[in-house]
């Protein structure tokens, strides 16, 4: 069975390492002939070959855009025409890509592109489209060429959903082809859970820097924070997206003269990230899932997560984690009740462990996908 692979970025974000894991799964199975599709080089690029995995590089465009409030008709009309352009580019490349390798699933690993399902359409072939992102609600992203036409697109494919919230605001109660699968990490063993001594706290938030992933909120909560743990540290694990609300973050830094306690790492590439924190956050506006959340359970670590996207579902409050209302002060009040124990700490620790071991496990998630992927195929030979 071959399987054309559309990945939407070479990057190591959160959506590209659950589609590496998915990919290196397929091939180790033996069963499955993978192709990968980059639209530009970068850091995957080293994965793929070390695990001797089969990819090309043909540009193709997002079907997302950031337009801006001020910019008018006519200036959409370019983007949006633009956009059509740069797809059709791409679809005469692929033909010839698709006539070599003839797969029989097209899968997609993202809503940002809609490339796989032009050509999967156009060679009448299965598509699985694996939808992890709100796009507009998160990302603040306008669909190309419009959302209604990408709802329709998605709608006619085999869809995987990371979470159910995640299914009910793209579709409501419509009934299409749908599946809910819930990201899955590797299991670990249990780590020794140590309650921080004296105060000295590590707090860590892992995503981009944008306002979308809530660093603004969580460095509000960290002031008030230091009041009662003075010897507390902030971490930022992540690259800059927006500049300006960059800057606007380290002044707001300066203004508070907590230069030496608020750290930016830039993105990092190293699972013992969470053996340096005592507590992870997740402040993202709307989440589609939150793969830091389950790996920092996995790693036996507290999370806090704003109580918004897919995060209920993973989070129980008060009994695996803290889910928050949105505001600096609920989550300063999250984060005092968190470390008002040492027992408290490690009971919600070692729960967030027991959750995460036993409800996403990779095993679970990559059995689920393949079996997605081997029934729309089954679909084709029908």
């Amino acid at each position: 069975m071959k399987i054309l692979i559309f990945a939407h970025d070479a990057g190591l974000y959160g959506a590209s390492q659950s589609l590496l894991s998915i990919v290196e799964h397929l091939v180790n199975t033996n069963r499955f002939k993978i192709m990968v599709l980059l639209p530009y080089g970068g850091p995957i690029e080293k994965f793929l070959n070390a695990k001797n995995i089969p990819y090309k590089i043909i540009y193709f465009p997002r079907c997302v855009s950031s337009f801006k409030a001020n910019e008018n008709q006519i200036a959409k009309l370019r983007i949006r025409l633009r956009y059509l352009w740069k797809n059709y580019k791409a679809l005469q490349q692929l033909k010839i890509l698709t006539s070599i390798f003839a797969p029989d699933v097209i899968y997609t690993n993202t809503s940002v592109v809609s490339t796989g399902y032009y050509i999967a359409n156009k060679l009448k072939i299965p598509h699985v489209w694996h939808i992890r992102e709100f796009g507009d609600i998160d990302y603040g992203f306008t669909y190309l060429p419009s959302k209604h036409t990408i709802k329709r697109y998605i709608a006619k494919s085999k869809c995987i959903f990371v979470s159910q919230k995640l299914k009910q605001n793209w579709f409501n109660n419509t009934q299409i082809d749908a599946t809910i699968i819930h990201n899955g990490i590797d299991i670990l063993e249990p780590k020794t859970i140590n309650y921080p001594q004296e105060g000295k706290i590590n707090l860590g938030l892992l995503g981009a820097i944008t306002p979308g992933k809530g660093q603004l909120i969580a460095l509000q909560a960290y002031v008030k924070f230091l009041d009662i743990y003075p010897n507390a540290n902030l971490h930022f694990y992540g690259g800059v997206i927006d500049n300006d609300y960059f800057r606007a973050l380290k002044q707001l830094i300066l203004d508070f003269k907590i230069e030496s306690k608020v750290i930016f790492h830039g993105f990092v590439e190293n699972e013992n990230i969470y053996s340096q924190l005592d507590v992870i956050l997740n402040c993202s506006e709307h989440e589609g899932f939150g793969r830091s959340v389950i790996e920092a359970m996995m790693n036996s670590k507290p999370v806090i997560g704003n109580n918004s996207g897919g995060l209920p579902e993973i989070i129980n409050h008060q009994v695996n984690g803290y889910l928050y209302e949105k505001s600096d002060q609920s989550l300063l009040t999250n984060l005092l009740e968190l470390f008002h124990s040492k027992d408290n700490y490690i009971n919600i620790t070692r729960n967030g462990y027991q959750k995460a071991r036993e409800h996403f496990s990779s095993a679970r998630y990559l059995s689920n996908v393949s079996e997605i992927l081997k029934k729309a195929a089954n679909v084709k030979k029908d």
